[in-house]
């Protein structure tokens, strides 16, 4: 079992480990080259693209 379930259409979240998981797009900690906006990774299709800070989206606490 890993974090990343491959038996989907495109990868995601295990919706095991991660049950309620909105799988929308959710801020990194890294910043663009800008410094006005951030890294974003989409949870339910895993691409990645930066965005402005101005746009609302999930955040995840991890340890």
């Amino acid at each position: 079992m890993a974090v990343i379930d491959r038996t989907c259409i495109v990868p995601t979240f295990n919706k095991t480990w991660f049950p309620g998981d909105p799988g929308g797009v959710t801020w990194s900690g890294t910043e663009d080259d800008s410094k006005e906006g951030a890294w974003v990774v989409h949870l339910g299709n895993g691409s990645v693209n930066n965005l402005y800070y101005k746009f609302p989206l999930f955040v995840r606490w991890v340890r």
